[in-house]
């Protein structure tokens, strides 16, 4: 198995920055970060940092340490600038989205 040398984490390219999400839908955002070592990430909205106490929003850690936002039954109040920051022994990088939650109207 080839491993790289320790370095801070980088931004993978070409990840989506821009979503659009129906109301009452799943938003999910995966941190787009390269890492070794791993890094610890942690997920910010509009400048605030995430809690675990936040009813419909959930953090996945999943293989590779990939981390993974997720939150439940979309709202309008959850459109806003999501980014995501990954620390290692290294450095840190900040990957970021803009989330916009839309409403479908029915005629």
């Amino acid at each position: 198995m080839l491993r790289t040398a320790p370095a801070p984490p980088t931004v993978v390219d070409g990840y989506r920055r821009h979503v659009r999400q129906r109301e009452g839908t799943t938003i999910r955002l995966q941190c787009p970060v390269r890492s070794e070592p791993t890094a610890l990430v942690s997920w910010y909205k509009d400048d605030d940092e995430i809690s675990i106490g936040w009813q419909r929003y959930r953090v996945v850690v999943g293989p590779a340490s990939r981390s993974q936002l997720r939150v439940r039954n979309a709202t309008l109040t959850d459109s806003g600038i999501y980014v995501c920051t990954a620390t290692n022994g290294f450095g840190s990088v900040r990957a970021s989205f803009q989330v916009l939650v839309y409403r479908t109207y029915v005629s």
